[in-house]
């Protein structure tokens, strides 16, 4: 990988200078496919750091490399939680949809699937980057989210009670009915 070792890309990863944990990221997202298998547990213990950027990155590499990341799935439902960061949780919801695209209904499928919704109703996020991610994960997990579908209404109609329709929310309210296509949903 670019002439250095797995090792040391992973460490830089972690590094304290934003560049160099970018270039970590970019060459660890670019990684060659038969990699990737080896790089995932390097990865998981990242999204566990104390450091907001750790685990922001390695959320971001882990999606990238679709349903290959499938075992960093457990790791990355706690960041969905994550009380400082919001960045964080979009990043977590995204590389779920990600990781999750078109998987086969299971049990953790399902987990996931009432994680991210909660995001746009009981435990509804302040943050419409969460919310927006939230939908498109459910959106991209396809047919297995489909329990989803009726949870989805909060989304279309996205408001917040302070700025009512304002700007960003429009973009959540876009990514609903976007979602419950993927999902095989029809009116009626």
């Amino acid at each position: 990988m670019n002439g250095k070792p797995l090792s040391q890309w992973i460490q830089q990863l972690r590094s304290e200078n934003r560049g160099l944990q970018l270039r970590a990221a970019r060459a660890l997202t670019e990684a060659p496919e038969n990699l990737r298998p080896t790089i995932v547990p390097l990865l998981i213990p990242v999204l566990k750091s104390e450091r907001e950027n750790d685990r922001f990155v390695a959320a971001q590499v882990l999606g990238s490399y679709g349903p290959g990341a499938r075992p960093a799935v457990p790791s990355l439902l706690p960041l969905l939680s994550d009380m400082q960061f919001e960045r964080n949780r979009a990043a977590a919801a995204k590389a779920l949809g990600q990781i999750l695209k078109d998987a086969q209904p299971d049990e953790e499928v399902e987990k996931v699937t009432q994680a991210l919704t909660r995001k746009i109703n009981e435990e509804w996020d302040a943050y419409s980057d969460v919310r927006r991610e939230a939908v498109y994960a459910i959106g991209m997990i396809g047919p297995a989210a489909r329990s989803a579908i009726p949870k989805l209404t909060r989304a279309l109609t996205d408001v917040d009670p302070v700025h009512k329709l304002g700007g960003e929310r429009r973009f959540v309210r876009a990514a609903a009915p976007w979602a419950c296509g993927r999902m095989g949903a029809t009116g009626g």
